[in-house]
């Protein structure tokens, strides 16, 4: 079992809060206080986010890891609720229209079925059941086939070394008489 560090504030500071800057690209939220010192809380504790509101006092406490200070904790400070509201601005998703997720379904369906034909024909490849020279067009059947079209099945080596030898397939056998 995984045994958990103990974290120990080593040091408080109460800061009124100027402004959210931003939460760069690793989830880390970046604030300024009112005397212009700026603050970074890691997204490892992305929970202490909400304490950090423009204009109200919050109690920091500060941790040692690995010889390195960061916000362990993060509370109001100043005795009132929190109002919910946004700390950064958020990024603005366009939302995408039904049929262009249709078209990227399947542009992106199409190229899985073609991955998967392609590695089934080379696993048979591999084992020896077609010759190298026979991926691509196998992997073409595997493709159709994924696509619910009609697929004649291939004749494989065996049936063709039968039919050299003389031999019938099942089909062109006569029914035996009873």
């Amino acid at each position: 079992m995984t045994q958990q560090r103990k974290q120990e504030i080593t040091r408080y500071a109460v800061v009124t809060v100027d402004g959210v800057d931003d939460i760069n690209q690793y989830g880390d939220l970046t604030f300024s206080d009112t005397e212009g010192n700026k603050h970074k809380i890691g997204n490892k504790r992305s929970g202490l986010f909400s304490a950090i509101i423009p204009d109200r006092a919050v109690k920091l406490g500060y941790a040692i890891y690995m010889n390195k200070e960061y916000i362990a904790t993060a509370e109001l400070y100043d005795g009132q609720p929190a109002k919910p509201k946004p700390l950064a601005p958020q990024a603005k998703s366009t939302p995408v229209k039904a049929d262009k997720w249709d078209e990227k379904d399947g542009i992106t369906r199409k190229s899985i079925e073609r991955q998967t034909s392609l590695n089934a024909a080379v696993e048979l490849a591999k084992v020896g059941i077609i010759k190298p020279d026979q991926v691509l067009p196998s992997a073409k059947k595997f493709e159709e086939y994924l696509e619910g079209k009609e697929v004649q099945p291939a004749k494989s080596r065996l049936v063709e070394a039968a039919k050299k030898l003389g031999a019938k397939s099942v089909d062109e056998e006569e029914p035996p008489d009873n």
